[in-house]
């Protein structure tokens, strides 16, 4: 007889902060939208749902599918029309990539792009799911919002790694850190991250669409 899994077999990623060593692994359900996989994007990488984003299987032009929240033409947004992000799934994204790999663009100002890879979940990984997403792996705290970028994320840690005075304490104030607010660029607490990714699905946003959001 057939045993059929409690869980339906999970997508397993790599998502990966380009010109960064930091990253993620996780696993999710395999028929979310790609308006819920933003949510677990910014859970993952520790993002504040603060800015536009959209997702596309290649840069540039050469692109065949892009999701996000369509505000109408924006001239840096080359390449196929932008879907509404709840009404591609997840599995489109696996189909036009042939399962390899596609990319999530956060934040058109500073230009957050992360490689997202499609990765084969060991049987010790197929255990630990348990329908919701969870976080496998990582390295390094997600980058303040608004930093200016890579540039400016790199310029950030010079900073606070030189502790150049009154440099640092006016760079931490401008970023919104209280006083004795510190940075650990090398912080990730995986704990944290899977409590936040256990109690996603409940979340009124994992129910709402693009038209919501915008």
């Amino acid at each position: 007889m057939k045993v059929v899994p409690m869980y339906p077999n999970p997508y397993k990623l790599k998502i990966h902060l380009e010109h960064t060593d930091i990253y993620r692994v996780i696993m999710v359900p395999r028929d979310i939208n790609m308006l819920q996989f933003h949510l677990i994007c910014q859970e993952a990488m520790g993002w504040m749902m603060a800015h536009l984003f959209t997702f596309t299987d290649k840069k540039g032009s050469s692109a065949k599918l892009k999701a996000g929240l369509p505000m109408g033409d924006l001239p840096f947004l080359s390449g196929p029309e932008e879907i509404k992000a709840n009404e591609v799934k997840l599995s489109d994204f696996h189909e036009v990539s042939n399962g390899k790999y596609f990319w999530y663009w956060y934040d058109f100002g500073d230009d957050w792009w992360h490689k997202i890879s499609f990765q084969k979940p060991s049987k010790n990984d197929l255990e630990l799911f348990k329908g919701d997403p969870v976080c496998l792996q990582g390295e390094k705290a997600c980058p303040p919002e608004d930093i200016g970028g890579v540039g400016g994320y790199q310029h950030f840690l010079k900073i606070i790694d030189e502790d150049i005075q009154p440099d640092k304490d006016e760079l931490m104030d401008f970023y919104g850190f209280m006083d004795g607010d510190v940075f650990d660029p090398d912080f990730f607490e995986i704990d944290f991250i899977n409590e936040e990714l256990s109690q996603i699905m409940e979340w009124d946003d994992w129910h709402k669409t693009a038209d919501d959001f915008t």
